[in-house]
C-alpha cells in the first residue's frame, strides 16, 4: 500500500513475485509508484541485489571483517542506506519500518550493524563473515548463534507457556482438557480454577488482584516487609526473601534505600510501545474477491505496520480446519510498532510512539484499520463492510511492551565490560531483594525472563 499522504495518490500493489535479480527487481518496481524517478529505482535495485561493489572499500579503502562491522555499528540504518548505498528519501520508504517487529524502532534508530546481522537488504557486497563484533545487540546475536533454537510463538502469546507453569506449580488449578492434561496444543482450551490458586495449603500461593506499592528491604537478619493494595486495603506481607519481578522502572520507585546509580540504572530503559491486534471477521469473502491476504505500507503516514488475513491458521490441533471457504469465519491480525520516525535515539522514538498511542481513542485504533481495508480490499474488487463483517475486535495495546534493548549507536557501553551496562547496575541484589524480570537483560524474550528469574533466586543472600 502505497498511502496517497506520502505518494501523491493511493496506489495497491501486489507483492514481488519476479526474481531475486537486477532484472526481477526492475520489473516489480515498474509496477510501482518508485517508477516514476529511475534514480529510486537504481537505489532499490542496487541495495537488493548488488553483492560485487563493496561500499566501505570504495569511500575507506580495503579493511578487514571486523573494521567494516565496527564501521556499520555506529552507523544508523538510514545513514548506511543513504550515506552508502545511495538512497533517497521515496526509496527509503521501502526500508523504514524494517527494524520494527524486533529492534521496536525505524531506520533512522537503529545499527546498521545489527541490521545486517539480522539479514536485511544491503549489505551483500560486504562479503561479511557471520561472525559476531563488538557492539552486536542481543538479537542480532542471538540471530547470528549457529545452535539458536528457533522462535516458538502460542495463539495467545507467552500466556499458554504460564498456565502450563501454573499447572504444574499448584496441581488441579488448571483443568484437564477432553479428559487429558493439557499439553503446548489444548492449553488455549484448558480452564482455569482461580479458587485454588491462593490456598494456606499450598506450597505455592498466587495472589491476584494485588498491587505492590512500598518494598522495604530487610538489614541483617530482619525479613523485607512488602505492602501491597487489595480490593482498597492495605496489606502487608514478610519474607526473608523477595524477588522483584516486574518493569524494572517501577521497582526502583518502589524498593527503598536503592543506591543512586542502581536507581539510574534501573530507570534507564524505556519500553517499546506497540498493539497487537485481532479482528473476528464473519467471513472472508471481500479479501477472497479482492485477491488480498496481507497489506503492508509503503510511506510513514499509514499507522498499522501490518494488516493480515488469518484464514483457518491452527496451532496443533487446537484450530482448524485449514484452509476454510471464504463463507467462514477468520482472523484478521494488524499490528504496529508505535514508533516516531523523526526522532532519534531510540529511546526518543519510543517515547514520540508512546505519545501517539497515548492521545489515540479505540476508536480511532479501530478507524484506522477500516481505512485500511477500505483503501486496498474495496479498491480491488471486494465488498467489506465492517457492520457486516466484523464481529468483534481486540486491541492489546501496551504503551509500555516490550523490553528496550541496547544500539550500539546510541549506548556506548555495548563497547565497554558488560558489568557496566545500566541494565546489570540495576539488577544488582539490594540486601534481601533480587530483581528480575526481562527488562534486567534488555532483551525482551520469555526464554530472558525465565533465565533472570533464575539468575534473581541464586542472588539472593543465604539461600
Amino acid at each position: 500500500m502505497f498511502p496517497s499522504e506520502d505518494w501523491g495518490r493511493d496506489y495497491v500493489v501486489q507483492n514481488r513475485t519476479e526474481p531475486n535479480t537486477p532484472a526481477g527487481w526492475a520489473a516489480f518496481l515498474a509496477r510501482t509508484p518508485w517508477s516514476q524517478s529511475q534514480a529510486d529505482v537504481d537505489a532499490i535495485v542496487r541495495i537488493q541485489t548488488d553483492a560485487t561493489t563493496d561500499p566501505i572499500v570504495a569511500r575507506h579503502g580495503p579493511k578487514t571483517d571486523q573494521e567494516k562491522k565496527a564501521i556499520l555499528s555506529r552507523l544508523t540504518y538510514r545513514q548506511w542506506l543513504t550515506d552508502y548505498m545511495g538512497a533517497g528519501e521515496r526509496a527509503l520508504l521501502q526500508y523504514q519500518r524494517l527494524g520494527h517487529g524486533l529492534l521496536g524502532a525505524g531506520a533512522q534508530a537503529v545499527s546498521a550493524g545489527d541490521m545486517w546481522a539480522l539479514g536485511n537488504p544491503g549489505f551483500r557486497g560486504l562479503q561479511l563473515d557471520d561472525g559476531f563484533f563488538v557492539g552486536i545487540g542481543r538479537t542480532p546475536q542471538f540471530a547470528l548463534s549457529p545452535n539458536a533454537d528457533p522462535t516458538v510463538a502460542w495463539p495467545d502469546g507467552n500466556a499458554s507457556l504460564l498456565r502450563l507453569l501454573v499447572g504444574k506449580l499448584i496441581p488441579g488449578s488448571i483443568g484437564d482438557v477432553d479428559g487429558a492434561p493439557p499439553t503446548q496444543e489444548t492449553i488455549v482450551r484448558a480452564e482455569a480454577d482461580y479458587t485454588r490458586l491462593d490456598r494456606p495449603g499450598n506450597t505455592v500461593r498466587i495472589r491476584l488482584n494485588s498491587l505492590v506499592f512500598r518494598v522495604k528491604p530487610g538489614k541483617r537478619r530482619e525479613p523485607a516487609k512488602v505492602d501491597y493494595l487489595l480490593r482498597g486495603k492495605a496489606h502487608r506481607v514478610r519474607g526473608r526473601h523477595v524477588v522483584m519481578a516486574c518493569w524494572n522502572r517501577v521497582t526502583a520507585h518502589i524498593v527503598e534505600g536503592l543506591p543512586r546509580k542502581q536507581v539510574e540504572g534501573l530507570c534507564y530503559a524505556r519500553k517499546v510501545p506497540l498493539i497487537y491486534g485481532r479482528a473476528a471477521l464473519n467471513d472472508w469473502q471481500a479479501f477472497a474477491a479482492a485477491k488480498i491476504n496481507n497489506v503492508s505500507p509503503r510511506g510513514n503516514s499509514l499507522f498499522w505496520d501490518s494488516t493480515a488475513l488469518q484464514v483457518g491458521a491452527r496451532f496443533g490441533d487446537a484450530y482448524g480446519p485449514t484452509p476454510n471457504d471464504p463463507a467462514s469465519p477468520a482472523i484478521l491480525t494488524f499490528q504496529v510498532v508505535a514508533t516516531d520516525h523523526r526522532a532519534t535515539p531510540q529511546l526518543a522514538a519510543y517515547e514520540g510512539g508512546r505519545k501517539r498511542l497515548l492521545e489515540m481513542s479505540f476508536r480511532d485504533l479501530e478507524r484506522a484499520l477500516v481505512d485500511v481495508i477500505d483503501r486496498t480490499v474495496n479498491r480491488q474488487g471486494g465488498d467489506f463492510e465492517p457492520e457486516r463483517d466484523i464481529h468483534s475486535i481486540m486491541i492489546n495495546r501496551w504503551n509500555y511492551g516490550y523490553a528496550h534493548e541496547l544500539t550500539s549507536v546510541w549506548d556506548p557501553s555495548l563497547y565497554g565490560p558488560v558489568a557496566e551496562q545500566p541494565q546489570v547496575i540495576g539488577r544488582r541484589p539490594y540486601r534481601n531483594v533480587s530483581i528480575a524480570n526481562s527488562d534486567s537483560a534488555a532483551f525482551a524474550y520469555t526464554h530472558s525472563a525465565i533465565n533472570e528469574g533464575h539468575r534473581a533466586v541464586y542472588d539472593l543472600p543465604g539461600r
